[in-house]
């Protein structure tokens, strides 16, 4: 039983679909994985790039007003397109209506991010009953028992177990006879938090689908229904999925990936937020197309540098360029 990929594209008007399909691209290229859905909007050109590289990618249109990323209120609004990811889950759900698809095929529906690739050809042994995703609780100030005091009273979630992860939606394998029960969560908890989006916000500093599902999952895992594999983020093990940074964030920790015992996959922040990088990655990828091993290899190399330049050298020189400027004063 494999993973059925399910990238989330939500295209704002600022947004740039090139931008989008180069992620795409070296998403595809670097998975051995033959079957994804993409769920996007204005995805015509997303869905003949799918095609161009030999995957089957099927496409289903989301409509650009989706009722998950509205009423959020003026605090959170920059927030909203996040949500896209909560309605892509009630859209699984519904799945016949949009596409011809034989689910039972697959052990587990992957919630995935565009900005990731796939560093070893052999992905997670799943096992039924089983979440899997990156754990980064150690990498946040504030977790998700802080939201404890704001939800309604008929809410109840173990704060010790709550405490203790707060699961990235960038990789998220969900066992696929959770996905009725985790939709029903999860549009719990969106109509939930949106009257009280601002003290969110102002308590944890953060406000996306990722405290959605951390509570609906943490709903699931309490009533003793299913497992989780959630990797630490500074433990980025074979055949696990791995989240790290590649950009300037609070914590200082240097995690490399191991080019003989690399993580199943990699989520790649930076290229997210630099055209200049993420055109690195896709040159490199496109030597998957001679060798795929090669390629893998250029792109773990390349995503090495990032996460030194990103947690070593570019303190190292600030620190330095800071001494000298106090010198001359």
């Amino acid at each position: 039983m494999n993973q059925l990929f399910v990238i989330t594209i939500f295209i704002a008007q600022e947004g740039s679909i090139d931008s989008f399909k180069n992620q795409l691209e070296v998403l595809l290229r670097t998975t051995d994985n033959q079957c994804a859905i993409a769920l996007a909007t204005n995805s015509d050109s997303i869905y003949r790039y799918g095609q161009y590289l030999n995957h089957s990618l099927i496409r289903i249109y989301l409509p650009s007003d989706l009722d998950e990323c509205n009423d959020h209120g003026p605090e959170a609004n920059r927030f909203r397109y996040a949500f896209a990811k909560v309605s892509t889950l009630r859209i699984l759900t519904q799945i016949s209506k949009y596409a011809e698809i034989e689910l039972q095929k697959y052990s587990h529906i992957t919630l995935i991010d565009t900005d990731s690739f796939f560093p070893s050809s052999i992905h997670c042994n799943l096992h039924n009953k089983c979440f899997y995703g990156v754990n980064y609780r150690d990498e946040h100030k504030t977790g998700l028992e802080a939201l404890m005091r704001f939800l309604p009273g008929e809410v109840i979630i173990d704060q010790d177990f709550l405490s203790n992860f707060w699961i990235n939606t960038g990789y998220l394998a969900i066992p696929l006879d959770a996905i009725n029960q985790l939709n029903h969560y999860c549009q719990f908890y969106v109509n939930k938090i949106r009257s009280i989006s601002s003290e969110i916000v102002e308590a944890v500093n953060h406000y996306s689908d990722e405290i959605v599902f951390n509570l609906a999952i943490a709903s699931l895992l309490l009533n003793k229904s299913y497992s989780h594999d959630f990797t630490k983020v500074s433990l980025p093990k074979r055949n696990r999925p791995a989240f790290l940074w590649t950009i300037p964030i609070q914590s200082t920790k240097i995690t490399l990936i191991n080019y003989f015992n690399p993580p199943c996959h990699v989520h790649a922040p930076d290229i997210k937020y630099s055209p200049k990088k993420l055109h690195r990655y896709v040159v490199l990828s496109k030597v998957s197309a001679l060798s795929k091993p090669l390629a893998r290899f250029l792109i773990i190399i390349l995503f090495n540098m990032q996460v030194l330049w990103c947690k070593l050298l570019r303190p190292l020189l600030s620190g330095l360029k800071r001494k000298q400027f106090k010198r001359v004063i």
